[in-house]
């Protein structure tokens, strides 16, 4: 069954073109362009429809200390309020879904799993729930929508409609009262630019849909579709699930180290503390080419004659004018400057090894 976005009257008065992302009917781009799209991030301000990732909330006197036990990453940590990047992993380490926490308290938390994900993640919690837990899992994708509202100009549009949230600090939320409507806002986002996220409830979306349109006006908003997101995603080098992060993908290998605490236990810590003993054989790296051909997912990297990897995402960027790419290379070859070549078709493509995310300068 394909769900909908509470906003697809909206996206289809609009001209958005409908496509399917992980069993949601969601908007993959407008008339004006994935380019126009991306670039109106990076320069002024986009609102995306995001209604497609998952939701879960996690209460009870227990709530904490379970995702505690079962995640990676800090969760007893995380300050009431906050909202943190955390990991879910399998007891060999792979990783089943990377997700946002939400921390009200030690006693609530919402869950933002990716949308394809959702129900594995309701799988891998509610199996390692013990009957001495004192939690309640919920499925609550139909609660709430979520839109982002991006761009070097974000915070002029919310100083329109809501004033009272602009000094919000990365990873803060609260809820707030937006023209009579109850909105948990967070500063969070995938974009690399300044992001104010929504969370109405599922009858109010379309409701904050257009009243954020409507402030953002003056500044030159425009309605964005999910290709605009990946680009924007892309050029800050966050890893996509499917792409570089996926269950025969371990956090160490991905970039994602950062996010374990080693000093709590959790799932998958033994196999992770074998794959750290012993040395990554393979790191996720970003490729620059120069104008020209774009790589794209699958395609094989070459060092001579020799594959060392593979790129797990790739396209053109509109920020650079060029080809851009993700890629898991052999260890010894992710040394910043590298020269590799990727082959496109029977035709390479030369690359070098930089650090995201891509710039201009």
């Amino acid at each position: 069954m394909t769900r909908e976005s509470p906003l697809k009257a909206e996206h289809i008065a609009a001209g958005g073109k409908l496509v399917d992302f992980g069993g949601w009917n969601m908007p993959l781009v407008y008339p004006s362009g994935t380019v126009v799209e991306h670039k109106t991030v990076r320069e002024s301000v986009g609102l995306f429809d995001v209604t497609h990732l998952g939701k879960v909330t996690v209460d009870g006197p227990d709530a904490q200390a379970v995702l505690d036990r079962l995640l990676p990453g800090k969760v007893a940590k995380m300050k009431d309020g906050k909202a943190g990047y955390n990991l879910v992993l399998t007891a060999d380490g792979g990783v089943v879904d990377d997700i946002f926490i939400y921390k009200t308290d030690p006693t609530s938390f919402i869950v933002v799993p990716n949308a394809a994900n959702t129900d594995a993640f309701l799988e891998f919690i509610n199996a390692a729930i013990t009957p001495e837990d004192d939690v309640t899992v919920a499925d609550a994708r139909g609660r709430w929508g979520i839109l982002a509202l991006t761009g070097p100009k974000a915070r002029e549009v919310l100083s329109e409609v809501l004033p009272e949230a602009e000094d919000l600090k990365m990873h803060d939320f609260r809820t707030f009262s937006l023209g009579g409507m109850e909105v948990i806002v967070a500063r969070t986002g995938y974009t690399g630019e300044v992001t104010f996220e929504f969370l109405p409830g599922w009858d109010d979306s379309a409701a904050v849909w257009n009243l954020l349109l409507e402030a953002g006006a003056s500044a030159g908003i425009k309605p964005c579709g999910l290709g605009a997101r990946d680009t924007l995603r892309l050029e800050m080098g966050y890893p996509l699930h499917g792409h570089e992060l996926s269950v025969d993908i371990n956090p160490l290998e991905a970039g994602c180290g950062w996010v374990i605490d080693w000093e709590k236990e959790f799932v998958g810590k033994p196999a992770l503390a074998a794959v750290k003993a012993a040395g990554l054989k393979r790191k996720l790296v970003g490729l620059l080419a120069g104008e020209g051909r774009i790589p794209r997912m699958g395609h094989q990297v070459f060092l001579g004659d020799k594959p060392v990897g593979e790129v797990t995402s790739g396209n053109f960027s509109p920020t650079l004018g060029a080809g851009i790419a993700l890629a898991f290379v052999s260890a010894e070859l992710s040394e910043l400057g590298t020269r590799l070549e990727i082959d496109i078709r029977g035709k390479r493509l030369p690359v070098q090894v930089v650090k995201p995310p891509f710039k201009t300068s």
